[in-house]
């Protein structure tokens, strides 16, 4: 390449340089010397050098973007720890009065659970000895219901009798009464009233008066029917009730029966004695023996 030289024109991408150009290959009219035209060569080198001198630009704008990077990196890395540990922090709080209420509640819940099985244990109790009080005051009611029984075995109610029949004493009306009711050929020696419902008799006038009472059927007094009824107890009375419907059963089948102190149903039938102490078993034994032969 000595010993010759080349200019660039608009095709390599320069300008045309103008006449006045110190590169231009007319003559200058300046006083100073005409410059060297531009090769190749010191165009490469100039090339490299701008190249370098960007190149250096972009590794120090690159170094810079790095480092500010960096710093933002750093900065937000540490925010983020200080933001994570403060979240730790509030987690922890949290997590601790989270423990803190299990823990009040499981106690709680243990002390109600102790209190309701020792509630559970005193009504346990309390229905044990409930039903033990329940029987006992059924064997007292029982009992009181049998002695009150016994005591008023002796005892009539005659209903239907005129009002003021009695007069003044009557004790000795009723005494009479029976005599001219009854027949005085029922009676080997005076009925003797009580108004305590107390007889010193050996044996009680009320049950022959009974027995005759219903042997004669119907009953008048002065041309009045009258009703002579044992003197029961309410609850003796509703018992003894109950057996009606068998009753009216057996009569229709005309079986043979008789209803004992305080309510039992004795049964004749076929030479067999049975006894019945509830209704139900009474009416049992009717449909299953008696109604099928009858």
């Amino acid at each position: 390449m000595t010993g010759w030289s080349a200019t660039l024109g608009p095709h390599r991408g320069l300008s045309s340089l103008p006449s006045s150009s110190p590169y231009s290959p007319q003559t200058s009219t300046s006083p100073m010397a005409e410059e060297a035209p531009l090769t190749l060569k010191a165009l490469k080198c100039k090339l490299q050098l701008s190249r370098q001198a960007s190149l250096a630009d972009f590794k120090v704008e690159i170094d810079t973007l790095r480092q500010d990077l960096s710093g933002d990196i750093e900065a937000l890395r540490t925010e983020t720890i200080t933001n994570s540990q403060k979240l730790r922090r509030e987690f922890e709080d949290e997590i601790g009065k989270l423990r803190r209420d299990h823990t009040d509640i499981a106690a709680e819940q243990a002390a109600m659970a102790k209190s309701l099985n020792d509630a559970l244990e005193r009504i346990a109790e309390l229905d044990r000895w409930n039903d033990l009080q329940s029987r006992e005051m059924k064997r007292l009611h029982e009992k009181c219901t049998d002695l009150e029984s016994r005591s008023r075995r002796q005892n009539l109610r005659i209903i239907r009798v005129p009002e003021g029949a009695e007069g003044a004493s009557a004790t000795r009306f009723m005494a009479d009464f029976f005599t001219e009711v009854l027949g005085p050929e029922n009676f080997t020696s005076p009925v003797i009233i009580d108004r305590a419902h107390r007889s010193l008799a050996s044996k009680p006038k009320s049950e022959r008066i009974l027995g005759i009472s219903k042997g004669k059927g119907r009953l008048f007094y002065r041309d009045t029917p009258v009703h002579i009824f044992p003197d029961l107890p309410a609850e003796v009375g509703k018992l003894r009730a109950a057996f009606n419907p068998v009753k009216a059963k057996l009569r229709a089948a005309k079986v043979e029966y008789s209803l004992f102190f305080p309510a039992v149903l004795s049964v004749n039938f076929n030479g067999v004695r049975h006894k019945f102490n509830t209704p139900e078993s009474a009416a049992e034994f009717y449909h299953a023996e008696i109604a099928p032969r009858t």
